[in-house]
């Protein structure tokens, strides 16, 4: 039986059950949600656990329960987490050498979606969020350390999280190996545009959740030789971020094809 926290999320979304509309959805359709740190997953992930009820499955904090001892993807209606592009193939695996392109999902449409936050906005959140969160691995290491000692000390122990983690996780530009990419400040059509191509109730609104209190004082520590550090460091990610704001205004997305 799953313990702790794990236990406590697993009876939520049982108790939960699943919303009446569940069987007007297409159940061949697999929406899997890349979860970007600090692009606002959270509130995503919220909303998709009201779409799909006990069909939704985040696998970030229990991945190896899935990859180690799943053997069906029975009820799973919608994948999300802190994983790359084609993380779904992996599941249930086990080692096994002839395993189909797919996985547990093969003969599933596969649709991959995500959000993505202009990079120095990201970076300025993740590191407010570090200091804020006492749970985050590196909260107690960076007590009372300013935004550039902040970052030497990342790079000084190998940490590049801060760094292109949006490219990384995605694979480098989305193509049309994603369903739907939008920039953060679309986040409500967004999940208009999606609703609309999966046959979502129209009535649901995305919830606005895990934001940091951002400093009341204009200066942040984040001075102009800093800001350029940031920049020059997250290149790919600014060109990741141009596109896809470009891609979605002009509505150059699967999902826009689907839901016009």
């Amino acid at each position: 039986m799953p313990s702790g926290s794990h236990w406590k999320r697993s009876l939520s979304r049982w108790l939960s059950g699943n919303p009446a509309w569940i069987d007007q959805l297409d159940p061949k359709i697999l929406p899997v949600f890349v979860h970007l740190p600090k692009a606002g997953g959270t509130s995503i992930n919220d909303f998709l656990k009201r779409v799909y009820g006990r069909g939704f499955l985040n696998v970030s904090n229990h991945a190896r329960e899935w990859k180690q001892r799943r053997t069906s993807p029975d009820g799973v209606r919608c994948l999300a987490g802190h994983f790359k592009f084609g993380y779904h193939r992996a599941l249930g695996r086990c080692g096994e050498k002839d395993w189909p392109k797919d996985g547990l999902f093969t003969g599933r449409d596969i649709r991959y979606v995500t959000v993505v936050r202009e990079p120095v906005a990201r970076v300025k959140s993740f590191y407010r969020y570090v200091k804020a969160a006492p749970k985050h691995r590196l909260h107690k290491a960076t007590i009372g350390m300013t935004p550039r000692e902040f970052f030497d000390y990342l790079e000084s122990i190998g940490v590049v999280e801060p760094w292109n983690q949006q490219s990384r996780r995605m694979g480098g530009k989305p193509e049309d190996r994603f369903f739907l990419c939008a920039p953060l400040d679309e986040l409500d059509r967004f999940v208009e545009v999606l609703g609309a191509a999966l046959g979502w109730p129209s009535e649901l609104q995305v919830p606005h959740s895990n934001k940091t209190r951002k400093p009341r004082r204009e200066d942040d520590g984040f001075d102009p030789e800093l800001v350029s550090m940031i920049e020059e460091r997250s290149a790919e990610d600014s060109e990741l971020f141009l596109e896809v704001s470009e891609r979605f205004k002009a509505g150059d997305f699967p999902a826009f094809r689907i839901s016009s």
